[in-house]
């Protein structure tokens, strides 16, 4: 902040480095502006192309870029706007890129690690993962609260939940 102070001063003259604080002969000595570093303002200067920097690429506003196997962006005058894909073929995401760039990419990686962590496809297992049809839900009677079947759930693969009825507010 002092070399800002000082570049706007009609006359250059010593400021102390911690330009809000007291000048103190030892804690915050008084120092020409010549020898405070130089503010580079680089970063806030406006570019004279149009375009975004998505992943290491430039972009022409209206272009669009992958910057990892499941995410796109577009470039807009406003920035770079990106959105993670949904894949349906894990197989052609494969065919397309590397398996060591799919699997550093979190949406691919969530979406499609089951087939790398196998080291391909099984026999068994689709790859298709096309969601099945949403189901259409009959409409309640009103006045009548739902119903609801209880069931008695001891445990998950041989997993037993605790018993956590004594941290419940009565």
């Amino acid at each position: 902040m002092a070399k800002v102070i000082c570049d706007n001063l009609d006359v250059h003259a010593d400021m102390q480095r911690a330009a809000f604080d007291l000048p103190s002969n030892f804690l915050n000595p008084r120092v020409s502006c010549q020898s405070l570093p130089h503010i580079d303002l680089g970063a806030w200067r406006e570019s004279a192309g149009s375009g975004c920097v998505i992943g290491d690429r430039q972009v022409e506003v209206g272009e669009s870029a992958f910057p990892s196997p499941c995410t796109s962006c577009i470039c807009t005058q406003e920035g770079g706007q990106c959105a993670s894909l949904r894949v349906t073929d894990c197989s052609q995401l494969l065919r397309e890129w590397p398996k060591e760039v799919v699997l550093r990419d979190d949406v691919c990686s969530a979406q499609c690690g089951f087939l790398l962590r196998n080291e391909g496809p099984q026999p068994s297992l689709t790859t298709d993962l096309t969601p099945p049809p949403a189901r259409h839900l009959r409409s309640r009677q009103l006045g009548r609260p739902p119903r609801v079947p209880i069931r008695s759930y001891n445990g998950f693969n041989g997993f037993k939940f605790p018993d956590l009825s004594v941290f419940i507010a009565k």
